[in-house]
């Protein structure tokens, strides 16, 4: 039986107390597998995580090809995060936030939305 895909979409921006740092490669690494399995997705590749030592930009990206699709993360040191989440597979947004919570957030706004439906925001 072929399942009923879907196209979900979460775009977050966060501020955050605690924004991976240059030392904390390795640790990002663990954390976004961490967040993958949390929503039970399957990794096909990564994640793939670099550090941007470009001056006013400096941060993580993190990206990992899912089997539905993709998950990408990016930080900064003046403690930004943008997160998105797209995928073919539903999936908890809040066990999502609860993960961005290990980085201290003051402030976030997020849009999640159904691609398949011209955008239209989910409740």
């Amino acid at each position: 039986m072929i399942p009923k895909l879907v196209h979900e979409h979460l775009l977050v921006r966060a501020e955050v107390d605690r924004p991976p740092m240059k030392q904390d490669r390795d640790k990002l690494q663990k954390q976004m597998k961490d967040l993958i399995e949390a929503i039970d997705m399957n990794i096909l590749s990564g994640p793939h995580t670099e550090w941007s030592n470009v001056e006013g930009n400096e941060g993580y990206s993190s990206v990992a090809i899912i089997d539905t699709s993709s998950i990408t993360f990016h930080s900064w040191t003046n403690g930004i995060i943008q997160l998105d989440v797209y995928s073919c597979k539903s999936f908890p947004i809040q066990k999502i936030l609860d993960w961005l919570g290990q980085f201290g957030i003051q402030k976030i706004d997020y849009k999640f939305i159904d691609r398949d439906k011209g955008f239209e925001p989910i409740s």
